[in-house]
């Protein structure tokens, strides 16, 4: 039974993908609502203040492993020679300098939902790399 994980996620990758994907999504929904509406600092001097921190901190922890498990699923599909990842893997360095400048400066004073703010950033500071 040693090592059957694999074989079984290689063998119906497309539907865990899918679910994986749908966890991810849903996670990162609870995620920007229980900042919204619990948080890490409000009621701070009440013992309430505790228990919005740890939801807030669970739920986060949820989201965090659920994309990870979406990032580790594709990996195990797509190629490592793909030239996709290739040229992502080579300006790793100049995104992770630039996306700052994306978040305070350009869209900081814009009112949009988080998500379509996270691929804003991802596709304008992947664009600014490649200049």
């Amino acid at each position: 039974m040693k090592g059957a994980s694999v074989p079984f996620c290689l063998k119906h990758q497309r539907l865990i993908t899918f679910v994986k994907a749908i966890l991810f999504i849903i996670f990162f929904r609870l995620s920007a609502y229980a900042v919204d509406h619990f948080g890490y600092y409000r009621g701070d001097n009440l013992p309430i203040g505790h228990r919005y921190a740890f939801i807030t901190l669970m739920i986060q922890m949820l989201a965090c492993i659920s994309f990870i498990s979406f990032i580790v699923q594709l990996n195990m599909k797509i190629t490592l020679n793909d030239p996709v990842l290739r040229y992502l893997g080579n300006i790793g360095n100049e995104i992770f300098l630039v996306h700052g400048y994306f978040i305070s400066r350009v869209f900081d004073d814009v009112r949009m939902k988080d998500f379509v703010r996270f691929g804003l950033v991802l596709i304008c500071s992947i664009a600014i790399t490649g200049i």
